[in-house]
């Protein structure tokens, strides 16, 4: 089985202060991912280290590594230089490069230290699997978090300082990316759709906080607009993409059921594949019969 975890630090004292870590001291953050690592992995496991796997000399590295289980594979952060460079280290490693394209099961990743905006195969479904962001969620990345939901955070912080596999990175990202805590101290007291700072767009509290599904008329014709202006509608429902947080189908619907029909402008159709068309022309029939049967 593949594993994935970054942004290790094993070694690093400050960086306990600097991701607000619970450990207190060095040795008791090692002694903890060593042992959850264990848990985890045997020894015919794959791990992909992405990125930033320890502070130090060389020879640390080698002490860390003779104490995990799994074969190891590691994608280059900027804190792996040094061990990189390094034969006796990097034998240790079944692979090592800046970036990497692997299979998980029937699943395509694409696996690099730093966040991708695009990645080979984006519009075909691939997962990105990174690392280096930490558990920050400020500027870029929170734009960046909300709206791309097949780039997942490896960091340990993020998945309980343990390498967890495919199905279990979502899950803990997921999590990261509604955590309720963090949206409600920042944006719970505001109703209705919310724009944050950095230009993205987080769905209206009632979503947020009680799980309930709430689109205005309104809404739902803007949503419209931007996946028109792409003009890949049929990779957008194909890949599970969401734009505001609602896939393609559901915001669809929802002008359906506010009575209204959906049209492509005429300046939009050149942006359109026959396929598209066809496509988007089956799903509306679809949706058409289900308002005249309800």
């Amino acid at each position: 089985m593949n594993y994935y975890i970054a942004d290790l630090h094993f070694g690093h004292e400050e960086v306990i202060r600097m991701d607000g870590r619970p450990f207190g001291s060095r040795e008791e953050m090692d002694r903890c991912m060593i042992s959850r690592w264990n848990e985890s992995v045997r020894p015919d496991d794959d791990v992909y280290i992405v990125g930033d796997f320890c502070i130090g000399a060389p020879r640390h590295a080698m002490e860390y590594l003779g104490r995990l289980n799994g074969r190891k594979h590691l994608v280059v952060g900027h804190h792996d230089r040094n061990i990189a460079e390094d034969p006796q280290v990097r034998a240790e490693f079944v692979s090592v490069g800046q970036i990497m394209e692997i299979r998980d099961a029937d699943e395509t990743v694409v696996l690099c230290h730093y966040p991708l905006v695009q990645w080979n195969q984006y519009f075909r479904g691939a997962w990105h699997i990174h690392g280096h962001v930490h558990n920050r969620r400020n500027g870029g990345y929170d734009y960046f978090l909300q709206n791309e939901e097949r780039a997942l955070n490896a960091g340990c912080m993020v998945n309980h300082y343990r390498p967890v596999p495919l199905a279990q990175l979502r899950k803990n990202n997921r999590e990261f990316r509604e955590d309720r805590a963090y949206l409600w101290e920042r944006y719970g007291k505001r109703r209705g759709p919310v724009e944050l700072e950095n230009g993205t767009w987080i769905l209206p509290e009632t979503n947020l906080f009680t799980g309930e599904k709430t689109m205005e008329k309104g809404d739902a014709h803007f949503i419209l607009s931007e996946y028109c202006g792409k003009g890949l509608v049929y990779h957008f429902h194909c890949c599970g993409i969401k734009t505001r947080g609602y896939t393609f189908e559901e915001v669809l619907r929802t002008a359906f059921d506010f009575g209204e029909d959906f049209r492509i402008e005429e300046e939009d159709l050149r942006e359109y594949s026959a396929q598209e068309l066809d496509f988007l022309e089956g799903l509306k029939e679809r949706l058409r019969k289900e308002r005249a049967g309800a």
